[in-house]
């Protein structure tokens, strides 16, 4: 029986603040038999708004004739702000029969226009930057509310509370943007919380990245600390952040400088038990002796956290306790980004303890980690880290009395709390760990809706970044959508009045990165709309992409090419390779940015093809068509049939960009496989990488290339990072002396698992996902891999295995979608689906070979292919 499940309102399942007029929705079908080809014909969606117990008809789409149930658009009256709102949809199978309706689905609007917000920004006038907040504010409800909503934004962090009551369970909110343009706040559902009568809502707040002083990223932040408020009770505001409010400075604080740059101390937090007051956030608490705040004035564009906030996803454990001259060293097991939380006792009311972390075993204290708590009378106590985090592994601990207990402490890994649909196994353990490890690292450098380049030091968005964990990590394995939303928007605001784009995002830095960096507003948004096909995020996109273009093409020299140009980028090419850095000066660099270029062009002529603006798309075809050549003239050497110096990037990057001419891609090609045959390991970094994998699994089409490489345990390389006992990646593959051990350069391998092993990739024909290739790879050193990825119709998974010299394959291809499958052996070998001849089986539909393998495409449904095939060689 098919059924609707799954909704989504811009990509989230309670969409809370939805702040645009035209939201869209997407479903899955769940198919509990094992009927083949099941699709949907048609989908009526009705949508309505409640108020109290009654609820207002919005909009009723009718039966519309249609496949589409992805991204579909509200077209019903016009929606207001604050408004709580219910859908359901049904649709018509590919019989024509109506399934059941789905349940309810929630989405609440937020504040559309700048006029919608009466409540003004308020901030405690007798605060520091580094003190946390406490503020409050008592108001009445005449009855018990059938809607209730808060907004809630904060420069800084902040936790809200209502009568005594912790809302929700989100931490860190509500998320970081470059604040010079946006600020974010957070919808809240406060019907649980409030009661008829008096009422109190209370706001805890910390700096987070807002800094008056200007010491973080050479004084581009300047934003002091403030609140914004408003409740909206049955359509009224019952209460707003205004100066009759109450605030205090709180018992916690920051403590660190926060100083961003290379060599960046983001510090930790300081609790004060003897400054906590019990129950500040109570009905009853007397307030009369805080202050009132004032008001402050912001000219920052404010937008809903309309993606997944960061959680306490996961508890960890320590593994070890040892005492070493007095300070307790804690090994939590494994490097991981978020908070530290222990319970104290025996301490005396003044006496401090200390708690410091770091990432390598051989250190006590990295890039200023370091945290506090202050006893009172009671002797006793728990530190937890609120709007700060920390990133390591190893913390020490000074100043305690009594030993620490392993069921007092816990570590708490913090992220966006997106689901994971991504999975791989196979039966090389090594693989398996590469693969684990690589999200393991993209999770610990991805807090508050940024993907870092590392949680520690740094903590910067860098452009090549955004890239790799976008098309290796993020997409093929987790719930990305809503949040890449943001990220993409977090790049679209990083862009100068000239086009250039910053190199990091969201908070702007100068001095770092090259093109591949600026592109990210680029290849983040291509790879976006491959896997969901959202052409409105495209069109958001499109300007921002002109007019970076624009930049670089002033920048072409006389001679046809990329040349340094000037403001925030250094023109960096392939970063953290075996070999080292290039930096513009060199033309290593300058290959690699020309490169870039032809890439972004080659992009650009897609992205405007898809938007219709054919125009458009002649223009950026004719740029890059003149680039190429000039590019080959400039760097390629006829006489050794080279670019530059032959090195693995300086061939690949000109082959995937076709920079190199088609009668010399072969020889090319083969000087590119001896590199890597006579090596043994990947010559590239953190940019080069992304682009290696894609030209390898998706051009190429040759995943076996890079196989060596990855089963090596020898230096460089990703076994090299576990036998040396590494939990996450760190910063260059020569990590002795390596202070960073929690490091984004090398993230993305994942992808090759999905992508390449298991052969699960978009259609480059068909973006979405809706139609898809699975292409897999079946080594013979492996017995069996299972391989799952995500998409907006529902999980896809492919599952090879090789049994007394028998091949298995078991394909799911979701509901509503379909597959171009190209199976891993040759045409004449004879194939069976469920054990009958491939030619017959039900829902294949026979294509012409592609290389000499079987191609044929697969409507929804499982199945299971089998052919003879040889004994592995080993395993």
């Amino acid at each position: 029986m098919l059924t609707v499940r799954h909704l989504l309102c811009e990509y989230l399942a309670e969409a809370m603040g939805v702040d645009t007029r035209r939201p869209r929705f997407c479903w899955k079908l769940a198919e509990a038999t094992s009927v083949r080809g099941r699709a949907q014909r048609a989908y009526q969606v009705v949508v309505e708004r409640t108020i109290g117990e009654r609820c207002i008809a919005l909009w009723d789409s009718g039966r519309v004739v249609s496949d589409q149930s992805v991204n579909v658009e509200y077209d019903g009256s016009a929606l207001g702000s604050a408004w709580d709102c219910r859908w359901r949809v049904r649709v018509w199978d590919e019989n024509d029969s109506p399934t059941e309706w789905s349940d309810e689905a929630r989405f609440v609007t937020g504040l559309f226009d700048a006029s919608d917000w009466v409540g003004e920004w308020v901030r405690c006038a007798q605060a520091d930057d580094h003190q946390h907040i406490w503020y409050r504010k008592r108001f009445e409800t005449s009855a018990l509310p059938g809607n209730a909503l808060a907004y809630v934004c904060s420069i800084g962090y902040h936790e809200l509370y209502v009568n005594g009551r912790r809302v929700g369970d989100a931490v860190l909110t509500p998320g970081v943007t470059n604040l010079a343009k946006r600020g974010l706040y957070m919808t809240y559902d406060l019907r649980e919380h409030l009661r008829s009568g008096a009422n109190v809502i209370a706001i805890w707040t910390g700096p987070g990245w807002a800094r008056a002083d200007g010491s973080y990223g050479k004084g581009v932040w300047k934003q002091r600390p403030m609140v914004r408020c408003q409740v909206h009770v049955n359509d009224a505001i019952a209460a707003q952040s205004d100066t009759s409010w109450r605030c205090e400075i709180s018992s916690s604080e920051n403590i660190g400088l926060w100083k961003g740059g290379g060599q960046g101390t983001y510090g930790g937090e300081r609790i004060d038990a003897r400054r906590h007051v019990v129950g500040w956030n109570a009905l009853d608490f007397d307030d009369s002796k805080w202050t009132h705040p004032v008001c402050d004035a912001q000219s920052i564009e404010l937008s809903a956290a309309t993606f997944e906030p960061d959680r306490k996803v996961q508890i960890l454990r320590p593994v070890a306790i040892d005492n070493r001259d007095g300070a307790w060293r804690i090994d939590m097991g494994r490097n991981y980004t978020g908070w530290f939380e222990i319970d104290l006792r025996g301490g005396r009311a003044g006496e401090r303890v200390r708690i410091q972390t770091a990432n390598r075993i051989d250190a006590t204290l990295e890039y200023d980690q370091e945290s506090e708590y202050i006893f009172d009378t009671t002797g006793k106590g728990s530190f937890c880290h609120r709007f700060n985090w920390m990133a390591g592994r190893w913390v020490t601990i000074l100043g305690l009395r009594e030993a620490p207990r392993a069921e007092d402490i816990r570590g708490y890994i913090v992220t966006n709390d997106r689901q994971r649909f991504g999975a791989f196994e196979c039966s090389n353990a090594l693989l398996n760990a590469i693969y684990e490890t690589d999200l393991r690292t993209y999770v610990s450098n991805t807090v508050n809706a940024a993907v870092m380049d590392c949680p520690h030091r740094e903590r910067y968005g860098y452009g090549e970044v955004a890239l790799a964990c976008t098309w290796g990590c993020a997409i093929p394995n987790f719930d990305s959508a809503a949040m890449y939303t943001k990220v993409a928007r977090d790049w679209f605001d990083v862009q100068s009045d000239d086009g250039m784009v910053n190199t990091i995002a969201p908070q702007p830095y100068s001095g770092a990165g090259g093109t591949l960096w600026s592109s990210a507003p680029l290849t983040l948004t291509w790879e976006f709309y491959r896997a969901y096909g959202d052409k409105r995020l495209l069109e958001r996109a499109y300007p921002v992409l002109q007019r970076w273009l624009a930049y670089l093409q002033k920048a072409v020299t006389p001679d046809g090419v990329l040349m340094p140009y000037a403001r925030t980028s250094r023109f960096l090419g392939d970063w953290a390779t075996p070999h080292g850095s290039e930096y513009g000066d060199t033309p290593a660099a300058q290959l690699f940015n020309n490169c870039v270029y032809a890439y972004d062009l080659t992009v650009m002529v897609e992205i405007s093809r898809a938007l219709g603006r054919d125009d458009n798309a002649q223009k950026y075809q004719s740029l890059l068509s003149d680039l190429r050549i000039s590019a080959h003239r400039h760097f390629f050497n006829p006489e050794t049939g080279k670019y530059l110096d032959g090195r693995q990037m300086s061939m690949l990057f000109p082959l995937y960009a076709r920079i190199t001419p088609e009668p010399l891609r072969q020889s090319v090609l083969e000087l590119l496989n001896r590199d890597l045959a006579e090596k043994g390991y990947m010559d590239t970094g953190s940019p080069g990488l992304p682009i290696m994998l894609k030209c390898v699994l998706e051009d190429l089409r040759q995943p076996e290339l890079l196989y060596p490489c990855l089963t090596r345990t020898a230096f460089p390389g990703y076994g090299f990072f576990l036998a040396r006992q590494e939990t996450a990646w760190p910063e260059y593959w020569e990590i002795d002396g390596i202070d960073s051990r929690i490091h984004t350069c090398y993230t993305s391998i994942a992808g090759y698992f999905i992508k390449g092993i298991g052969g699960i990739q978009s259609d480059p024909a068909a973006h979405g996902m809706q139609r898809f290739v699975v292409c897999p790879w079946c080594p013979d050193t492996l017995s069996y891999a299972r391989t799952t990825t995500a998409s907006l119709y529902g999980p896809i998974t492919c599952n090879w295995r090789r049994d007394a010299k028998r091949m298995t394959l078991e394909l799911s291809v979701p509901p509503n979608s379909r597959a171009t499958v190209r199976l891993p052996v040759p045409v004449s070998v004879e194939i069976t689906e469920s054990a009958v001849p491939l030619g017959r089986a039900l829902g294949i539909t026979q294509q012409n070979p592609i290389g000499n393998r079987p191609t044929f495409e697969a409507a929804a449904g499982q199945y299971l292919f089998q052919w003879e095939a040889p004994e592995p060689t080993r395993d």
